[in-house]
Order: structure tokens, then sequence, then C-alpha cells
């Protein structure tokens, strides 16, 4: 009898940057990414996978701190495992414990944050999409001035459906502070489709989707959600050699009320 394929349900891949960067060249979805955005900011990786992106980030942009999470617990511990392999000298700091608790509490306190690597990069693992409105209710608003959601919402799109990725576009959007930036690379509806088939659950979900991944901007932008506005950083990075990362880059702003509000694009 053969081996059971895994379904990646969630879209967890555990080979998921070899897969879409199978010459592992340099994640070019940072080049348009301006410094500005997270130097000495808070900032929260959705989906963080093993936390290639994560770490770039921490050790590049010099963030604060930053924060990423992930539904699978297994990919955490590889993430954690990864930061060694970012330390400048890797023999001297691979002895050293770079564990975090899985707090939410955790993500933004304390004075004893520093803005050098590895102390500015924390994993977490968690589900990041509220169950229910009270849920979102409680969430603490205001945490970040930078989030990340790359390559996530088709799988919180077939996994929660419309009113799932809804209240995780809401819950984004408290967490982020007065003119806090929303980095997002949404999956177009043609790469649903070749997933639709994973699970009974989600072929169900994908048949009651209504809000189609062309109908983001409206949404983001609507009072229901409330991003000021909205730029597409780049429509399809051709110049990328691995098909995986050729989809569009969003950055929505949350209105700042201490200066004028941007304008739409």
């Amino acid at each position: 009898m053969g081996k059971v394929r895994q379904k990646f349900i969630h879209g967890n891949y555990n080979r998921y940057y070899g897969y879409r960067n199978p010459t592992k060249e340099r994640d070019k979805r940072l080049d348009y990414m301006q410094r500005e955005w997270f130097v000495q900011k808070d900032v929260l990786d959705i989906g963080c996978n093993t936390g290639h992106v994560t770490l770039s980030i921490a050790t590049q942009f010099h963030p604060r701190q930053i924060v990423g999470i992930d539904i699978d617990s297994e990919l955490i511990r590889i993430a954690r495992k990864n930061i060694r392999h970012y330390l400048p000298d890797v023999r001297s700091k691979q002895k050293e414990s770079v564990s975090e608790p899985d707090s939410e509490s955790k993500i933004v306190s304390g004075d004893d944050l520093k803005s050098f690597f590895p102390k500015n990069v924390k994993f977490i693992h968690k589900d990041y999409v509220p169950k229910s409105d009270d849920e979102l209710n409680n969430v603490e608003p205001e945490q970040f001035d930078t989030i990340l959601c790359l390559s996530v919402t088709k799988w919180i799109h077939l996994n929660c459906g419309d009113d799932g990725l809804i209240r995780c576009f809401k819950k984004m959007f408290a967490q982020l502070r007065e003119g806090g930036r929303l980095i997002l690379e949404p999956q177009p509806w043609s790469s649903y489709r070749k997933k639709r088939k994973l699970t009974e659950e989600i072929l169900a979900t994908f048949r009651s989707i209504k809000i189609k991944p062309d109908q983001f901007k409206e949404l983001l932008l609507s009072k229901d959600i409330g991003f000021a506005s909205f730029q597409v950083l780049t429509e399809v990075p051709s110049s990328h050699e691995s098909q995986g990362f050729q989809r569009p880059i969003y950055l929505l702003t949350k209105r700042c009320l201490s200066s004028q509000t941007p304008s739409s694009e």
C-alpha cells in the first residue's frame, strides 16, 4: 500500500519556500517594501510558515519587533530553529535559546525588547482568524505599525468562507495603529479552483464563496473594514524566476487622524 499523501489544507507546506523558490534566489517581494515601514516599528507576519520572510525583515529592516504567527505548530518549531541561520556568528550562537512562549499577550509588551536581532523576532503558534464576532470584538487594538499577509488569504477563505475572511480583515485593521500599513499578497481565483477538492469541507466552502479576490480592494476600502487608501506595489513581478512569487502585492493604509486622509489610487 502506497504512502498517503499529506493534505496541507491551510497551505502549510513544510517545503513551501523550496516549492516557490527552487533556485533559492532572494525573495524579491522585499524589493517592493520600503525600509521606513519597518525600522523601529512593531510588525506582524501572518502565516509566516518557516519564517524566512519574517527573519529577512528582522535582520535587514531592523523593526523594533516582528512577530511571525502560523497555524501549524511544526512550521513554528522550524522557524524558531531557522533563527540560528540568520545569526552573524552561527557557531557561537548555536546553543542560545531563541524560543518564545505561545502567548498572544506577549506580542507587544515590556521595555526589555531590543531592536537588534535575534531579540527583535519571535514566532507564535496561533490561528489568527477570529471564530466569531465576539472573539473579534475582544481583540486588543492598535498593536502594530505594519502587518504582512502574504499568500495567505486563499487558505483563510477556503477554510473559513467569506465571513471568516471579513473577520480576519477587520482584525488586521483593528490591530493596526493610525497610519499603519497592511501589505497584502492575495492569490487569484484560479488558484482557489486548483485546491477546491482538497477536502469535502473545502469544496463546500469554495462553492459558498461570493467575494472574489478581485473584489478585495472594494471590500477593504469600504466602511465595513475602513482602510483609507489602496496602492498596487507591483502588478506581477515578472522579473522573478519563480512562478509562485508572480502575484500582485497591495499596500493598504489606515487613516491617520492627525493628518489628511490619503487618497485611493
